[in-house]
């Protein structure tokens, strides 16, 4: 609640009416478009892998051929992902405001780390498809998946983990001197505009 009364005090004073608005156009372009670089990044493992994929599954048997097949179903989803990512980072909204563009930040960040800790997830558990894959019916299924998995894990939570370090750095260069200017004072708020 807090959070967001403080954020409606920010888009008040940095609204695209007022001076101070330090070239809020610019800052929401420039995370629009590091977002959709990350999308492109991310659809382009996809595309890699489905047509890498395709190719050796016809070309395989056994575990390797299910490892291909799993790395194709994989990248479906993840291309899925990077083009509905990339088609909301396509424009700012009309109605751009500084709280707008704070919230789409942490937002984005948030989502990083929570996918990053799914990625561990899957790792772990393509790692232990592979790892019994005796157990089941079609182990050579099994282990080719799990390894497909655990490779599409880890691919992924490197991708998330950095691409949230870049976030981080973005923010604490652009974001944090505004904020930086923002004082909570016993009557209120103070902007400092020197």
């Amino acid at each position: 609640m807090k959070y967001t009364i403080f954020l409606t005090f920010i888009g008040l004073f940095f609204s695209p009416n007022t001076q101070a608005q330090y070239d809020l156009d610019k800052l929401y372009d420039d995370q629009l478009k590091m977002n959709r670089h990350g999308m492109m990044v991310l659809g382009g493992w996809a595309v890699s892998n489905m047509a890498l994929g395709g190719v050796m599954a016809t070309q395989t048997e056994g575990v390797n051929y299910y490892f291909h097949i799993g790395n194709i179903s994989w990248n479906s989803v993840n291309l899925a992902l990077a083009g509905l990512g990339y088609y909301t980072a396509r424009k700012r909204p009309d109605d751009a405001s500084f709280s707008g563009l704070l919230k789409l930040h942490e937002d984005t960040k948030r989502s990083l780390l929570f996918n990053a800790g799914l990625d561990l997830a899957y790792i772990t558990g393509g790692l232990w498809m592979a790892n019994v894959a005796n157990r089941f019916d079609n182990p050579e299924m099994m282990e080719g998946f799990g390894v497909s998995f655990s490779m599409q894990g880890l691919f992924l939570f490197t991708f998330d983990v950095l691409f949230y370090l870049a976030q981080n750095a973005w923010g604490k260069k652009n974001l944090t001197p505004i904020l930086n200017r923002i004082e909570l004072t016993g009557n209120g708020i103070q902007i400092n505009l020197d």
